[in-house]
């Protein structure tokens, strides 16, 4: 007879972690966080850092998530000010006009 238990495939991604927490490819753990954005829309963003063990990348979602709850999105992303960068065409000026003397010369 033929067993009639039929075969399910493994689920993509499925390593048994916690909900919201990934392996990096570093092979340490990452964790990411889910909420409702101003315009309804379900956002997910990882949380800043790896992590060497599930206790520790849970610990600091819970961390994560209580910040978040209790004062948004910025609190745990804050803004990142990039450098201001030259526009096109735009040279930088020379650091010093003595060296532009020296190897013209």
């Amino acid at each position: 007879m033929v067993d009639a238990t039929p075969i399910t495939k493994k689920k993509k991604g499925s390593k048994g972690l916690p909900k919201g927490i990934t392996e990096h490819r570093s092979k340490k753990l990452q964790a990411r966080l889910s909420y409702k954005g101003e315009d309804g829309k379900t956002i997910q963003r990882f949380i800043p850092g790896l992590f060497e063990d599930i206790d520790a990348a849970v610990a600091a979602q819970a961390a994560a998530y209580k910040v978040l709850d209790n004062d948004g999105p910025l609190a745990v992303w804050p803004p990142v000010t990039k450098p201001e960068r030259k526009k096109r065409g735009e040279v930088r000026a020379s650091p010093s006009p003595d060296l532009h003397r020296v190897l013209s010369a």
